[in-house]
């Protein structure tokens, strides 16, 4: 079985598993895309059409995207870069160090820790005698980054500006961000007597900001420490919208999943690297070697439930910080979030390990309708090795684990919001 009777299979599999509705996800296998397997088969056999796939699943980690950070002395740029990247450990060997003088003297960039091709890039502060507002374009580059997030502490000056028009000559995207508003906030709540409305004094900023900014941008309010509250998720969100459509996957998936507009774009990624994945298992079933392919297929899932996991900020090590964040133990936050969806079965979910979860996917596909009569025989009780599983099969049963794992995320996001708002609650 060549390529494109193996694309053409996994199709006509998966239009058959009317349960599911899976068919047009397969669209985004571009004719361009089915030419290159079709290179890659006839280069190196399956080994090439599985080398393809893997290239092809984790491009967007070859993607660079660099986005610049500028602003006077004080304005946060390093809290800034830190809150971005989830990092708020000092002792991090990737943390921004902080000073209240200016620390950078020249462009300095900090990666992703899970991403080393998506930068932030600390700009030193404009007009100094160091870096003039008239050279301050050229000296710092402006071309090679992708995008201009424009910080300040207080009120945006003419240097701002000046920056500004110069990023629009090259046809940029930039963004003022007025940051430190943590500390507006609760120097508002010691000067008046009773209780603040945060979203009017909010409004009344961001007024100023952009009666004194002009046409030229618009403002983002935020503070680094608290990156779930103010405009912060919503800078995140414009930050990832603007950029183009390959450089959006890669920053979309080495974000961390913070609020629900990043779960939704993880989400349509996800959904993207299914098609591939069945494929893959396609692939291997083609050749059928006696409990290999069964042992890859589970590697394949296992895999791929994992990552799933990881960028919607489930796994294990992302819930244990979120509830050390929220001063809570880990069972408390898990039960948390099964209160926060209105399912009850669902602590069950977040307490299996990826392998049940697994074979509870498949479980349900197998005995399903649909694809009863397109699998008639796959041993999944006990243990899901000891027959090949078709790429309909690999296919329907991620689409389920993505289903469950979008519910976790969703109720995660939920405990948090409902945590820091009964907090604000005490505060006023």
């Amino acid at each position: 079985m060549d390529s494109k009777e193996i694309v053409k299979k996994v199709q006509d599999d998966v239009t058959s598993v009317k349960d599911f509705h899976l068919s047009n996800d397969f669209e985004k296998i571009t004719k361009e895309d089915c030419v290159e397997l079709e290179k890659a088969y006839n280069r190196q056999g399956m080994n090439g059409l599985k080398e393809y796939i893997d290239r092809n699943l984790s491009s967007w980690k070859e993607t660079p995207v660099n986005i610049a950070i500028t602003g006077q002395s004080g304005s946060g740029k390093s809290s800034f870069i830190n809150a971005v990247r989830n990092i708020d450990d000092d002792e991090h060997p990737d943390f921004a160090a902080v000073g209240i003088t200016e620390t950078t003297s020249e462009p300095k960039s900090y990666a992703f820790p899970n991403n080393k091709n998506v930068l932030l890039w600390d700009l030193p502060g404009a007009g100094t005698d160091s870096f003039k507002t008239v050279d301050y374009a050229k000296q710092m580059d402006f071309g090679k980054y992708d995008s201009f997030v424009i910080l300040s502490e207080s009120r945006f000056t003419e240097t701002d500006k000046v920056i500004a028009n110069e990023i629009v000559k090259i046809r940029k995207n930039f963004y003022f961000v007025r940051n430190k508003m943590g500390d507006v906030m609760r120097n508002e709540r010691r000067v008046r007597k009773k209780k603040i409305d945060e979203t009017q004094i909010k409004m009344e900023i961001k007024k100023d900001c952009e009666e004194k900014l002009g046409s030229m941008g618009k403002v983002f309010l935020i503070d680094s420490f608290e990156a779930q509250e103010f405009d912060f998720q919503l800078l995140l969100k414009t930050l990832v919208k603007n950029l183009p459509a390959i450089k959006q996957k890669a920053l979309v998936l080495t974000l961390q999943a913070k609020s629900m507009d990043i779960v939704d774009n993880k989400m349509d990624l996800l959904l993207e690297r299914l098609p591939w994945i069945a494929l893959k298992s396609a692939a291997v079933g083609a050749v059928p070697v006696p409990g290999v392919s069964a042992v890859y297929d589970a590697t394949i899932l296992v895999g791929e439930a994992n990552f799933q996991k990881l960028q919607l900020g489930i796994d294990d090590a992302s819930l244990s910080a979120m509830a050390k964040r929220l001063q809570m133990t880990a069972e408390k936050c898990k039960q948390q979030m099964a209160a926060a969806s209105g399912d009850a079965a669902l602590i069950s979910v977040i307490n299996m390990g990826v392998n049940a979860i697994v074979k509870t996917a498949i479980a349900q596909v197998v005995v399903s309708e649909g694809i009863e009569s397109l699998i008639k025989t796959v041993p999944i009780i006990g243990s899901i090795i000891g027959a090949g599983m078709s790429g309909a099969t690999s296919y329907a049963a991620l689409r389920l684990m993505l289903e469950s794992h979008k519910k976790m995320a969703e109720a995660c996001l939920k405990v948090v919001a409902d945590t820091l708002e009964e907090v604000k609650m005490k505060q006023d």
